[in-house]
């Protein structure tokens, strides 16, 4: 925006000094030097925050994920634990730590080709965003990292079959042990479906500008001295901040207890036609997600902005 005022004031000199440019041209070439400006300066705030919705719905996903090994952890504990004793473990436990091993595999796999793809998009975009570089490449080495622990986990999980075969005829005192482990591998299956769910989840929250702003929900950006600002999503926010959600694998309406017209805008825009908003009465206006995964793709998160 500084930049904007320089090129004006610059104009505004050769107007003044310049008797060889008319004064229509010169004011339509600083308008078409400011209208690009400003659009240059429009595109790089919605790629970063396109980049930190992204962003932020993978740092979720990998502490989840780390959640997750860590169980995983305990229940090879617990069968280190059962061989030292003599106890047989049997099949198929293994089989399901195994499974829930490779499912967390391919989930890193997939997280890692989104950081390629934002990586590609930072690159071929043209903006030089360090803290966004440095933030990807530490994403890229928590994968990493995570891949890592998973493929020695699958390989000491192949170590102690063998030993537990070795230890069949011993293994008369497993119950507890079995006990312990299954309620372990439920528990990571809620935690993988929990996961599921919580991608089709959208964490909403209504209010006004400043209710939002001063929730935390929210922040302005840009404009000079308080003119032209527009608002966006706060940043490092997460699912616990909000108290209201909607898992649209089973539905798809939010009602609004305010009528329509008082309804500004949505935060983060969406395509328009993901969705609609109806009346529903003086004082109540419903809105509805046609298209569950063009809504979804945008951000996980919704700031529905009233006019108070």
């Amino acid at each position: 925006m500084k930049r904007f005022f320089f090129v004006l004031i610059i104009g505004l000199f050769l107007f003044a000094g310049c008797g060889s440019e008319s004064t229509d041209e010169t004011i339509k070439r600083l308008e078409t030097e400011n209208k690009e400006l400003k659009s240059k300066e429009e595109e790089k705030n919605i790629f970063i925050e396109e980049m930190a919705t992204t962003l932020n719905g993978i740092q979720d996903t990998l502490g989840i994920i780390q959640q997750l090994i860590n169980r995983e952890s305990i229940s090879i504990q617990l069968i280190e634990k059962s061989n030292e004793l003599g106890k047989q473990i049997q099949k198929t436990q293994k089989e399901e730590i195994m499974s829930s091993l490779q499912l967390i595999a391919d989930d890193l796999r997939t997280k890692q080709k989104n950081i390629s793809s934002l990586n590609k998009r930072l690159k071929d975009s043209n903006f030089r965003i360090s803290g966004l570089e440095k933030l990807l490449a530490n994403y890229e080495g928590i994968i990493k990292k995570n891949q890592e622990e998973i493929k020695s986990m699958q390989l000491r999980i192949g170590e102690l079959e063998q030993q537990n075969q070795e230890l069949i005829a011993q293994n008369n005192e497993l119950t507890k042990s079995n006990v312990e482990l299954g309620e372990t591998v439920q528990k990571t299956k809620t935690e993988l479906s929990q996961l599921t769910r919580t991608s089709n989840t959208i964490y909403y929250k209504i209010g006004s500008d400043d209710e939002l702003v001063e929730g935390g929900f929210a922040m302005k950006t840009g404009g000079v001295l308080g003119i032209g600002r527009t608002m966006q999503l706060a940043p490092n926010i997460s699912t616990a901040k909000f108290s209201e959600d909607i898992d649209l694998s089973d539905e798809n309406q939010i009602i609004i207890n305010k009528k329509i017209d008082s309804i500004e805008k949505i935060i983060p825009q969406r395509d328009q036609d993901s969705y609609i908003f109806t009346s529903r009465g003086p004082n109540s206006t419903l809105l509805q997600i046609k298209d569950k995964t063009a809504f979804l793709k945008v951000s996980k998160y919704l700031l529905i902005v009233i006019d108070e």
